[in-house]
């Protein structure tokens, strides 16, 4: 009996001192509990239960493996801290983790996420064949392999090979030729931009492609180095040498922006603006201007206007160049233009030119039309500057509006029409009812009751043909006129 109570005592002793001896004599400890593995459960991260771990560091312990119970105790306990932007949130079909010693933030863990890999932040989603989350605060994300990424509060979508995410920054970089693609609901477009890096900037709401960027907006298409899109204005911004590509015409300048107002598609260029229009694709003529307004809709006069302004607007033909401060352009290409205030068009063969405050051409008749206007209760009436062959001065011709057809090479003055031969040591004035002028036999003919009037001289013909760049001039038909010498007149 005593023996029975001996041994008793022996064990309780050896219980309180947290060991028991086996038969063998051996001790045996007592299993630990057992640890949280170390690989990351899509419902750790995603159900609402667990919104502590969401995008948030991750306490480590001293073994190196993840303890989610003391991670979430300690930050219980820790002051309130600021999110950098929304949380967020993994998924996939496999999670693993690599602990890296004595490497930067980066680099010193990593999450790796495969098959059918998703992360979202906020509005935006990334699918991808693998994506991996390094640091412990998820400082840098980066995904691979058929990516998608889409807001689609905002109707963006991006699809390439690589993207790269920076918490800190708030931007998403994406390489690997991405294809952008942007609706615009309320306007019924669309813009899809090729780059070879798109950039995405959480903070400001916009995105930026770089290099070789390929873009296309409602109906409008080109090229340029850099690109924004401004996702609240609903504007994409083309910047470093940017190009705008329509049947028969290039649109060229140093900044373009593309928008829609109200019922029509807008773009607006400056600095160096330039149309190069095309006649079998070889350039038939350019306009340049400082600043563009081109709009677009099937409500608009031949569905396309381009305003153009600056100081001066030009238009270059083979033939000619128009200089104005204002310019509009009706028609995809230019099959109507119209220029206002200082017009100057300009003959290359002489120099010869035409100068107004307003001037219509009609492409598809071959007409320019050039008339008089009142400004501030005055007649401004449009004059025309002809040269000798010696390149001074022969006669300025002015009438109620000048009419020039391109295709026959001929200008017919109408209204009133009076020349002022300044040749002459004398002043000669020629008048008539309406003349024309040949441009390559180089001679004006006046009709309509011509008549000469020099000093108190005047005669009057069926015709008058002044040859300007010889400086002669012919009579034809019956001559009627007086002179006067010495207060007296004589009939001829």
């Amino acid at each position: 009996m005593k023996a029975f109570f001996l041994l008793l005592f022996l064990i309780l002793s050896c219980a309180s001192k947290g060991n028991i001896y086996t038969s063998q004599g051996e001790s045996q400890s007592p299993k630990p509990p057992k640890k949280e593995k170390a690989i990351l459960l899509e419902e750790d991260l995603a159900v609402p239960e667990q919104k502590d771990f969401v995008g948030e560091p991750i306490t480590l312990e001293e073994s190196r493996e993840l303890s989610f119970k003391k991670a979430a105790e300690a930050r219980k306990a820790s002051p309130a801290r600021k999110r950098e932007g929304p949380p967020l949130y993994y998924s996939g079909d496999e999670f693993s983790r690599e602990i890296v010693p004595n490497k930067n933030p980066r680099e010193g863990t990593i999450l790796r996420i495969t098959g059918h890999a998703y992360f979202r932040r906020g509005n935006y989603t990334l699918v991808a064949d693998k994506i991996e989350v390094f640091g412990e605060d998820a400082a840098y994300v980066r995904a691979t392999g058929n990516i998608l990424f889409q807001n689609k509060k905002e109707h963006l979508t991006v699809k390439a090979p690589l993207a790269e995410y920076y918490r800190g920054e708030a931007r998403l970089i994406i390489k690997g030729n991405p294809v952008a693609e942007k609706i615009f609901p309320k306007e019924g477009t669309k813009a899809v931009l090729i780059c070879q890096e798109f950039e995405r900037n959480f903070e400001e709401k916009f995105s930026l492609c770089r290099k070789q960027v390929r873009f296309q907006k409602g109906e409008l298409s080109g090229f340029a180095a850099m690109a924004f899109l401004h996702e609240e204005k609903s504007e994409l911004t083309l910047k470093e040498n940017p190009r705008i590509f329509q049947r028969d015409h290039i649109l060229m300048a140093d900044e373009m922006v593309l928008s829609r107002q109200k019922d029509r598609d807008s773009l607006y260029a400056k600095n160096n603006v330039k149309i190069y229009y095309l006649d079998q694709k070889k350039v038939s003529s350019l306009v340049e201007a400082h600043e563009l307004l081109l709009e677009k809709s099937p409500k608009i006069h031949l569905g396309q206007k381009t305003t153009l302004w600056g100081s001066p607007v030009s238009l270059r033909h083979r033939d000619f160049v128009v200089y104005a401060k204002k310019a509009e352009i009706w028609g995809e290409n230019g099959e109507e233009v119209f220029l206002e205030k200082e017009v100057k068009a300009v003959q290359k063969k002489d120099g010869s030119y035409l100068e107004g405050e307003k001037l219509w051409f009609y492409r598809f008749l071959g007409i320019a039309k050039m008339d008089t206007v009142i400004q501030n209760g005055q007649k401004r009436r449009p004059r025309g500057y002809f040269f000798a062959e010696n390149g001074s001065d022969s006669a300025v011709v002015e009438a109620d509006s000048f009419e020039r057809n391109i295709f026959f090479g001929r200008i017919q003055a109408r209204g009133q029409v009076e020349i002022l031969i300044t040749h002459s040591s004398e002043k000669t004035l020629l008048k008539g009812g309406w003349a024309e002028l040949e441009e390559e036999k180089e001679r004006l003919t006046i009709h309509g009751n011509p008549s000469i009037q020099q000093e108190e001289r005047e005669i009057s013909a069926k015709q008058i043909v002044l040859f300007y760049r010889q400086r002669k001039m012919e009579l034809w038909g019956p001559l009627h006129g007086k002179l006067s010498a010495v207060g007296q007149k004589e009939n001829l």
